[in-house]
């Protein structure tokens, strides 16, 4: 029995580890950031180097500035965008269909401002009308209204106990009113 095998499950073996530090995986820009940052100092530690040159055999001292201004005319976007061409700023180019003279710019706004003031004044007599018109239809109504409470044929209650029986009644309640009645005498 010893010579027989013994059934040995299957082992794990590990997968083979890449490692990824220092890879740069980021976004390209980054990535081109960061190599456009190294040829930057590369190519201005040589011009640093070739100043210090030239200053040593002239003999007068070169000032270096902190970073060195590109011409980027003609280059893609500074994010390595090669596709994005360049072009000139939107306010250079100027259409002449689009673009107008001063005096005629003048001329837009006056026309402008003299219709403001045409639409005002109708905007203003056309208020003034209806506002007449309202103010007929509420006198109209008041009149109506006096006439009609001249014309209404009323009979006095002078005795209360008719007046508390007038009260108990809702139908009849309605039918109350106070009126001055000296003065349909005099």
């Amino acid at each position: 029995m010893a010579d027989a095998e013994v059934p040995v499950p299957p082992q794990y073996k590990d997968a083979q580890v890449i490692d990824f530090r220092n890879a740069m995986l980021g976004p390209r820009g980054y990535r081109m950031s960061r190599k456009r940052k190294i040829e930057e100092k590369d190519e201005q530690a040589e011009m640093e180097a070739n100043a210090m040159q030239e200053a040593d055999t002239v003999g007068v001292p070169v000032q270096t500035s902190k970073r060195q201004k590109l011409n980027i005319v003609g280059i893609g976007k500074g994010s390595g965008r090669s596709w994005k061409e360049p072009s000139q700023r939107a306010s250079s180019v100027k259409n002449p269909i689009l673009t107008s003279s001063w005096e005629k710019k003048m001329q837009d706004k006056a026309a402008r401002q003299h219709f403001k003031e045409v639409k005002q004044v109708a905007i203003d007599a056309r208020k003034q009308k209806l506002q007449k018109v309202r103010k007929q239809r509420a006198d109209a109504k008041q009149r109506k209204e006096e006439n009609q409470r001249k014309s209404m044929v009323v009979q006095a209650v002078t005795n209360p106990k008719t007046l508390k029986k007038m009260m108990a009644s809702k139908k009849d309640r309605k039918k109350l009113m106070k009126a001055d009645t000296l003065k349909s005498v005099g």
